[in-house]
């Protein structure tokens, strides 16, 4: 959404930076578990600092920088290759391909991932420029 359409929105860049706010507030909130490590606060730290950055220009009206939005959305699907470890379908099978690395299929199968990632991000950083 935010690579072709309606960029220079300051309302969408106030509702992402408020979502990426919240995640960011939850994650410094959540108990000594082990899931959420120092790492990941410093991510969510890190997208919303840019968030906050990306929302600033765009409310003054200048571009959304690229290199921000590209590097949120890097981050973006960091956190959702993680979302997806806690769900009870799904998660046995990422972590399986993150143990067996040894396995060729498994390991195409997150570096397709990872590629469809970089691309994304690329996409992002690079859009309208010919």
């Amino acid at each position: 959404y935010t690579t072709h359409y309606s960029t220079s929105s300051a309302t969408m860049w106030g509702a992402i930076l408020l979502w990426s706010f919240s995640n960011a507030v939850q994650t410094l909130a959540s108990p000594a578990t082990g899931f959420y490590t120092y790492i990941t606060t410093l991510d969510d730290l890190a997208i919303v600092a840019a968030h906050v950055s990306i929302f600033y220009q765009v409310y003054h009206g200048n571009d959304v920088p690229r290199d921000l939005d590209a590097l949120t959305m890097v981050l973006h699907f960091g956190n959702i290759l993680k979302g997806i470890i806690v769900n009870a379908k799904l998660g046995p099978w990422v972590i399986m391909v993150m143990t067996m690395m040894g396995d060729i299929q498994q390991f195409l199968v997150l570096l397709v991932f990872f590629l469809f990632t970089f691309y994304c991000s690329y996409h992002a950083l690079f859009r309208d420029v010919t």
